[in-house]
């Protein structure tokens, strides 16, 4: 059964695609340096066809209404909105907004009219705004939400906020410092005003800290599924377990600013719905939640270990990821790091190469695991047997980064190691792993693989169309290749390569070859199916 739209459907459909929107970006984990490697990171468009909407619903009442509610449905502040009143003005004294004379009925209806087209508003810092503006649009509003069809905002604590709140509010995330009152002020407010609330965001340390008990007060929020606080300073025991305990919870993520008092959480807390937990925390922390989650089958963990100035060697790595082994049943998707202790992309401590994988033993139990990232502060150099054991482990991988720390002067892994995973993992689209390129087999291998980024994290030297023409043939449909930039010197110098200021240059430029090269014979392979289909149907002599 089909269903014809109507014209204003129709209408709305053309003018949604007037309007550009920034494309979502995949990111590992927030706040972190986890490589991301889905390709280049893509730049929002501009919104530019602002102007042609606006010529839209000046044109007739028909082409009116859907192109201003497109036009209002996303807004970066609520300036917009204020300013559609004539009395609306900017002080010259104290720079602030206020109004010069009192809202008219009718000039309020029609503030109405725009804020009820407002679907999501995104706002990173206070509007100076005069509390008066508030005090007569929250009398005109007798109870009434302001923007009765917001579903999504993310803004700054500031009086403006509680004119917002409406009963349709599914995401909230708060940004900017506030003071303990108005943080216990909003939480009330969202339970009153948003008893739907489903997603709820905070990146203010202070939210929690002044006063704790708003954790259990967020507990309040029954059909809460989503909970993330960052930059979190004090912990109160009793609200964190309340909060494990929400029914509908399905997601936590928490970060720490600085360390905490070890404390105890009680074994048998009760979760019933959360699946998945991000945390960055010290060992301790991670280590006293996993174990009151032992019953609880999580299917999401992201971890960073904050323990800085802690070198975590294969004993401790080993020890954590004991840990994880007991959710080898339920984990698809699991990311673990240290901590980056010098802020410059690398741990700045070497604690030499390790060619023993047995650490990572544990990790071989999740057979459904099918998104891993690990990046320890461990120089690991992975053999072509060592891949291949990884690879069979984890037949449904689809996102694979390892993201290992040091350098290594020629690793052990050869080519063979990509040809590993391609067998093992069908469904494998990302990989970010460590081998020597240059070393090839005898032969290419033909496949129909559907790998699309492949990121080597070794430079190339030579021989560049080799290498181009192996991964065309294992890889045919692989849409970005790239490589460390960084050439070793001993490597540079068995090559006749003069180093110095060029030798970063020279590594990405190699890559940079290899990817175009890469595109040619994809390029030459889709000439030469559409030659053959020309001379099968006698087009061509």
């Amino acid at each position: 059964m089909h269903h014809a739209l109507a014209i204003p459907e129709i209408l709305h459909s053309i003018f949604s695609h007037l309007e550009q929107t920034a494309p979502e970006r995949d990111v590992a984990f927030e706040n972190s340096t986890v490589f991301p490697i889905l390709g280049p990171e893509p730049i929002p468009p501009e919104k530019g066809n602002g102007a042609a909407l606006a010529n839209a619903a000046r044109c007739c009442k028909a082409f009116s209404i859907p192109a201003l509610d497109i036009l209002w449905s996303h807004q970066k502040s609520i300036l917009p909105l204020l300013k559609i009143l004539p009395s609306f003005k900017k002080s010259d004294e104290n720079r602030k907004y206020m109004l010069t004379d009192m809202i008219q009925e009718y000039q309020f209806k029609r503030l109405q009219s725009f804020a009820s087209r407002i679907r999501s508003m995104e706002r990173y810092k206070v509007d100076s705004i005069d509390d008066l503006v508030f005090l007569q649009i929250t009398e005109l509003l007798k109870g009434q939400p302001l923007t009765p069809m917001l579903h999504t905002l993310t803004f700054p604590i500031s009086n403006s906020i509680f004119l917002l709140i409406s009963p349709r509010l599914c995401n909230i995330t708060v940004v900017r410092q506030l003071s303990a009152n108005k943080a216990s002020i909003l939480l009330q407010s969202l339970i009153c005003k948003s008893p739907t609330l489903k997603n709820f965001s905070s990146f203010n340390c202070d939210m929690f800290s002044l006063n704790p008990s708003n954790w259990a007060t967020l507990a309040r929020l029954e059909h809460l599924q989503s909970l993330e606080i960052r930059n979190v300073l004090e912990l109160d025991k009793n609200g964190l377990c309340m909060v494990l305990g929400m029914q509908q919870l399905t997601k936590l993520s928490l970060s720490f600013d600085q360390p905490i008092p070890q404390f105890t959480l009680p074994p048998t807390t009760q979760t019933y719905a959360l699946r998945v937990l991000v945390l960055s925390a010290q060992t301790h922390f991670v280590k006293g939640l996993l174990a009151c989650l032992v019953a609880t089958p999580l299917t999401t963990l992201r971890i960073v270990y904050e323990d800085s100035g802690d070198i975590a060697y294969e004993e401790s790595w080993l020890a954590r990821l004991a840990v994880i082994a007991h959710w080898s049943d339920s984990l698809s998707e699991l990311e673990l790091q240290d901590p980056d202790v010098d802020g410059s992309g690398r741990l700045g401590v070497d604690s030499g190469v390790v060619r023993d994988i047995s650490v990572l033993d544990p990790l071989l139990k999740v057979r459904g695991l099918r998104k891993l990232i690990f990046r320890p502060n461990i120089t690991f150099d992975f053999s072509d047997d060592d891949f291949g054991r990884l690879a069979r482990a984890w037949p449904a991988m689809e996102y694979l980064h390892f993201d290992l720390w040091g350098g290594i002067k020629v690793p052990s892994a050869t080519f063979a190691a990509l040809d590993a995973f391609v067998t093992c993992c069908p469904h494998l689209h990302s990989l970010s792993i460590r081998f020597d390129a240059s070393r090839l087999p005898p032969s290419p291998r033909i496949t129909t693989h559907r790998l699309r980024y492949l990121y080597i994290d070794y430079p190339i030297v030579e021989p560049i169309n080799q290498v181009a023409r192996y991964l065309d043939a294992l890889c045919p449909v692989v849409a970005w290749v790239d490589g460390s930039d960084s050439l070793d010197i001993t490597v540079a110098a068995q090559n006749g390569i003069v180093v110095g200021a060029p030798v970063d240059f020279f590594g990405k430029r190699r890559w940079n070859e290899v990817a175009d090269m890469v595109k040619l014979c994809q390029v030459g392979r889709a000439d030469d199916k559409q030659r053959h289909k020309l001379v099968t149907r006698g087009f061509l002599l």
